[in-house]
């Protein structure tokens, strides 16, 4: 019997042995996996088996000659639909996997939110809480979840890649049907070890950590590309900020880097920052520059990859000698979701990526997030690259249905901080229990963090709070960070008042604007 096939029928055997309370928790532990590793199939023939491993709450799923069936009427929506399967999570920790299903659906009706529909999901739970809990861009989400179509489809390959989590506590494996009705069915799924990161140090690095800067702190804020002169001179002279974050592409180009014209696009984005690079000198403002949107698209195929790779050769070699751009933030917010085979994972792609700049630029800090869209439990995902002058950086939107409240979904539930949010009470104390896996990553390997984002809406009861609780404990342990955002949306101003009607500021600063700039008064500047 090979290894792979073992591992199959030893991880339904001890499940089901588990259950009978036959097999003791520390004997069930099965071996460590490695790359290669198929750890889970199912073919959907056999109901027994089904019935067996998977449950069904609403009732109703079933076995037929097509494989798995899952139905939800028009009359069962609000809601959802799906079957679930706990997988051992034991010998996962540390793991990428990569996860597949054939599928066809057919009378679907409209997705409420491009997240919805068809679903093959992982719902991975940690010591530190839920990771889904951050809210992401509405074209994107923190669910490790495949992509699928809108409307009817007939049988396809529906497939992501996520890594799971050192800190996980369980893994709920998830296919069905979310706030749509229809029909759809599912066979031959199969879950397979793509990498496994190694185990962290067990001594942390002595020694001095690398900051990227000789000032007691970086505090500042995103900006967007039509920022002016005079909102630039408003951040140095009358806030004190030293340090703006700038998203080549913001949010607008959802194909990314296969966006038509993408070459010309970026030329003129980087036309738009030399514009302002002079107003940041002038006014002594550090800029962190990322590819925003420019850099989406990039796990669906090696083309991709090696654009972005040639992309950022030009622009190492276009700002290296540019001292205001202090940093270069190589990707915002990875997403391992859209992997597809031939393509490197994140970890093996930065470490590729650092090592390309440091050929042109072997001085400018570099910027590395984590995957699925920078969240903190990530960083117990990540592998620290082996190239000098890397700051680890994390955005903090946590939890998701307080910061983004009512961003997405006008009726949501107003929640107020701190208190009760999602079933969990939300304060300082949880804030930092959240950041914990980006503390034990920062003390393990001696680094800097940088929070490129963060921020709640400011319509949220409590907003002003939830960010000043964040701060505090960003300074607790010296983490440089830049605020989201600054005369961009007005949903995210602080200059705004609470009311979601008042798309002006108000003549009087607001209580959230005085303690933003209570933080910046703490500043040194940069000098050139």
């Amino acid at each position: 019997m090979n290894t792979t096939t073992h591992s199959i029928l030893t991880w339904s055997l001890l499940a089901l042995l588990s259950c009978l309370g036959v097999v003791r928790a520390a004997d069930a532990a099965p071996a460590p996996v490695k790359k290669g590793d198929i750890v889970y199939r199912e073919s959907f023939t056999e109901e027994k088996e089904f019935l067996a491993r998977w449950k069904d709450p609403k009732g109703g799923a079933k076995i037929t000659k097509d494989g798995l069936f899952v139905e939800q009427t028009p009359a069962q929506l609000p809601g959802d639909h799906a079957v679930t399967l706990k997988l051992p999570v034991e010998n996962l920790r540390g793991a990428d996997v990569y996860i597949t299903v054939m599928a066809k659906a057919e009378g679907l009706s409209k997705k409420l939110q491009p997240w919805n529909g068809v679903k093959c999901r992982f719902l991975v739970k940690s010591a530190f809480g839920d990771p889904s809990a951050a809210m992401a861009n509405v074209e994107d989400n923190t669910y490790a979840q495949a992509t699928t179509p809108d409307g009817d489809f007939g049988w396809m390959k529906l497939g992501f890649a996520t890594s799971i989590s050192r800190n996980a506590t369980a893994i709920d494996f998830m296919l069905g049907l979310e706030q749509v009705s229809g029909k759809v069915w599912f066979k031959d799924v199969q879950v397979k070890v793509l990498d496994v990161t190694p185990e962290p140090p067990k001594v942390a690095p002595t020694g001095p950590v690398y900051k990227g800067h000789k000032l007691s702190g970086l505090r500042g804020v995103e900006i967007r590309s039509a920022v002016s002169e005079e909102d630039l001179r408003v951040l140095a002279e009358e806030w004190n900020v030293n340090v703006v974050r700038w998203q080549i592409g913001e949010s607008i180009y959802r194909e990314g880097l296969e966006t038509k014209h993408y070459d010309a696009i970026l030329q003129h984005e980087l036309e738009q920052l030399d514009r302002v690079i002079p107003l940041c000198r002038k006014n002594r403002l550090y800029m962190v520059i990322t590819l925003q949107s420019l850099s989406k698209r990039l796990f669906v195929s090696p083309v991709n990859q090696e654009k972005l790779l040639s992309v950022w050769r030009m622009l190492a070699k276009r700002y290296k000698n540019e001292p205001v751009i202090w940093a270069y933030d190589i990707v915002n917010e990875p997403n391992q979701n859209t992997w597809q085979e031939g393509s490197l994972l994140w970890n093996d792609l930065v470490q590729k990526l650092c090592e390309e700049i440091r050929k042109i630029d072997p001085d400018k800090p570099l910027i590395i997030e984590t995957d699925l869209m920078n969240i903190p439990e990530t960083f117990a995902t990540i592998r620290p690259v082996t190239v000098p002058g890397v700051i680890y950086s994390l955005h903090m939107y946590n939890p998701g249905f307080f910061t983004h409240n009512r961003v997405w979904d006008k009726q949501q539930t107003i929640v107020t901080y701190p208190g009760i949010i999602d079933g969990v009470k939300w304060d300082k104390q949880q804030i930092e229990r959240n950041l914990a896996p980006v503390i034990a990553f920062q003390k393990t390997y001696g680094v800097q963090i940088f929070v490129g984002e963060f921020g709640a809406i400011r319509w949220a009861p409590g907003a002003g709070q939830w960010v000043n609780d964040c701060i505090e404990v960003f300074e607790k342990y010296g983490w440089d960070w830049t605020f989201h955002s600054y005369r961009e949306w007005h949903g995210w101003s602080f200059e705004h008042d609470a009311d979601p009607a008042h798309t002006a500021p108000p003549k009087e600063r607001t209580a959230n604007e005085k303690m933003l700039r209570g933080w910046f008064s703490k500043n040194q500047r940069p000098t050139w």
